[in-house]
Order: structure tokens, then sequence, then C-alpha cells
């Protein structure tokens, strides 16, 4: 456990880690509260098909999801960045 915290980069990598999983989750949770709020208790045209719409998204293969999102990555210029997988 000594080589492993203080001779390797894994304490590095597991502060990496935690703080892409709790800011993507944060952020996710954050957007999904304030979506949800508003889909369902402000009445708009186009409500119920919109609350359908991103349920059918679900059904979309996260692979196929990931291209357009690395196209967007590369042209933001945030390739290879902690902003990048967090997004």
């Amino acid at each position: 456990i000594r080589y492993l915290l203080f001779e390797t980069s894994y304490p590095g990598w597991l502060w990496n880690t935690m703080l892409v999983a709790f800011a993507s989750t944060f952020l996710s949770l954050f957007a999904s509260v304030l979506a949800a709020y508003a889909i369902e208790r402000i009445r708009f045209t186009g409500a119920r098909t919109t609350g359908l719409l991103i349920f059918l998204a679900y059904l979309v293969p996260p692979s196929i999801l990931f291209i357009p999102l690395a196209f967007i990555v590369f042209q933001v210029g945030i390739f290879d960045s902690r902003l990048a997988l967090i997004l």
C-alpha cells in the first residue's frame, strides 16, 4: 500500500477519477432536475412530445451518440481534458 500511494501516480489518478465522477454526476442531476421541472410544471405546446422524445432518446445506443459528441469536443478544442470527460 505504501508503494502504491507514495511511489506511483495512483493518488493523482484517483483524484482525477473522483473529480470527473462527482462533477459529471452533479451536472447531470442539475440539468435533469431543471428539465424535469420545466417539462412537468410549465405547460407549453409540445410538452408531452418533448417528454416522449427524451424517453425515446434512452433507446439510442450510447456508441451512436459518441460520434457527434467527439466532433463537438474536437471543434471546441477541449480534447484530452477533464472538461471533455465531464461533459
